[in-house]
């Protein structure tokens, strides 16, 4: 009897999820699953780094490009990395972070450390009156980046999402091109009554796109606070999947955004994005025209991308007040 039970479970495995919905009347709970991970789904091999970055360098080289890796760190069972491309002048053409297919599994939960199986995450409780986890990766650039805006990537895997309760709570991924060092996001504080009023501080007008605005209630500590176009079709109930943001802090623009579920990435979608332009810009750097989003075929790789750089004088905040 008890070896029929299991073959029942097996097979509501392989045919009890109709639409994604499970039928209880197929399966027993009081029954000991263990025999069937084999069903569970699985990570796709983990491909080695090295080699996918000759070949990256390789693919760049092809576009007339060089490539630049900066630091890499364990997620899930896979890699994060950063780069930056430059062309034949010299100049940067393109600045990303690219994500390998093991790291959309395995990920850490809420209550992890974000050390686990040797993963390189800092875990941090949100401070969105939701209050579950995010796991922030930090990255340096590479030094060929420094004439981009961007001085560093902070990659956060967010297991149930944050708020607005609805709209972001999914379990997505937070691509922070940040534009300060590493050490003035690590004094972003946690909200409190003083902090609240630093972080709410705006930049000057024009430092912003038109079609964006701050999104009240969105401070985090390290992170800022957040700025959407508030008639993206994103925002609404159920619909949130691939939409790009902007940060501030103190009155400072401090980071250019995608943000991505899990699973738009488990769709391998090609995306490509016009970024919407501010009027100034805070210092004479590249800029992105485009926000990318590919699945390379070869690599096994996902490459989120500030695309099509172009050189932007800088304003000085006093100028453009």
């Amino acid at each position: 009897m008890q070896t029929l039970r299991k073959l029942l479970v097996v097979l509501s495995l392989v045919l009890g999820l109709w639409g994604g919905v499970w039928h209880p009347a197929i399966a027993d709970p009081a029954l000991d699953t263990s025999e069937v991970e084999l069903l569970a789904p699985t990570a796709p091999p983990v491909y080695g780094t090295a080699a996918n970055i000759a070949l990256q360098k390789q693919q760049a080289a092809a576009r007339g490009e060089t490539l630049y890796t900066g630091d890499e760190r364990k997620i899930g069972n896979g890699y994060v990395r950063v780069w930056v491309t430059h062309n034949a002048e010299g100049h940067p053409t393109r600045i990303g972070v690219t994500l390998t297919e093991g790291g959309l599994y395995n990920l850490p939960d809420d209550g992890d450390t974000g050390r686990e199986n040797g993963q390189e995450a800092a875990a941090l409780k949100l401070m969105d009156m939701i209050g579950h986890d995010t796991f922030e990766y930090e990255l340096l650039f590479p030094p060929e980046a420094a004439e981009t805006a961007y001085t560093h990537m902070g990659f956060n895997w967010n297991p149930f999402g944050h708020a607005p309760q609805n709209v972001f709570t999914e379990g997505h991924y937070d691509v922070h091109f940040y534009m300060e060092s590493p050490e003035y996001r690590h004094n972003i504080a946690k909200v409190s009554a003083a902090t609240v009023l630093q972080g709410h501080k705006k930049p000057p007008s024009g430092y912003m796109p038109a079609n964006y605005q701050m999104a009240y209630g969105t401070l985090e500590p390290r992170m800022g606070i957040h700025w959407a176009d508030f008639q993206s079709p994103q925002l609404k109930p159920g619909k949130f999947e691939n939409i790009f943001l902007f940060g501030s802090h103190n009155g400072r623009v401090l980071f250019w955004e995608p943000m991505i579920t899990r699973d738009y990435l488990l769709k391998k979608v090609e995306y490509r994005e016009t970024l919407s332009q501010p009027k100034y810009y805070p210092s004479s750097k590249y800029y992105p025209l485009t926000y990318t989003l590919h699945y390379d075929q070869e690599r096994h790789e996902f490459d989120i991308v500030l695309d099509d750089l172009v050189y932007r004088p800088g304003t000085p905040v006093v100028a453009a007040s």
